[in-house]
């Protein structure tokens, strides 16, 4: 449509002709609230313009409810997904598949607290049997057996999610020589 044509006054026919529609689409329109220019419903005027800042108008409208409506099934369906996901969560819960964060979290620290007591320990440990070691393949075997020792404690059960892990961990906390967890190590230790 022309520049010159948008504010020309058009009839039904002309109308229909313009959108490509049948003059009782056009009837159908102006039911639905196309606007129109004077006369009864036989002697309507259009302008063209109007016509199609209406329509578009209609068809913004209906995308938006459309939106809506998948706006309102994708909470439905989201709604339905974290009910599942909790119920599965209080079966693994029931279980015993699952533990709490809390509590896990807090047989980390102590394999954590158990591992440094060692390492720190280490000084002590190895010292006297240093003194002993013929050569530096056997002064790294004694240190390499104490690391491996204090490592150990991470690795080698140290999670242990029991009632009676508190009772293992006070016989854990003494180092390989059956010291004190505190005991000074290197030159000082003396």
């Amino acid at each position: 449509m022309t520049q010159g044509q948008d504010n020309r006054l058009v009839n039904q026919r002309q109308l229909a002709e313009i959108f490509g529609v049948t003059r009782e689409t056009i009837r159908k329109w102006a039911d639905l609230g196309m606007p129109t220019r004077g006369g009864d419903r036989r002697a309507r005027t259009y302008l063209p313009s109007e016509v199609i800042r209406w329509r578009e108008e209609r068809a913004e409208r209906a995308a938006l409810d459309s939106v809506a409506i998948t706006d309102i099934e994708e909470a439905k369906r989201r709604k339905l997904a974290a009910e599942a996901a909790l119920a599965e969560l209080e079966l693994a819960k029931a279980r015993d598949e699952v533990a709490e964060i809390e509590l896990i979290g807090a047989e980390v620290g102590k394999a954590f607290a158990r591992c440094r007591a060692r390492l720190l320990g280490i000084g002590a440990a190895v010292v006297p049997r240093l003194q002993l070691a013929v050569d530096g393949v056997e002064m790294k075997r004694i240190v390499d057996d104490e690391v491996h020792l204090a490592l150990g404690e991470l690795s080698n059960g140290a999670l242990e999610l029991a009632s009676g892990a508190d009772e293992a961990d006070q016989e854990d906390d003494l180092p390989a020589d059956g010291g004190d967890v505190g005991a000074a190590s290197g030159p000082d230790a003396e």
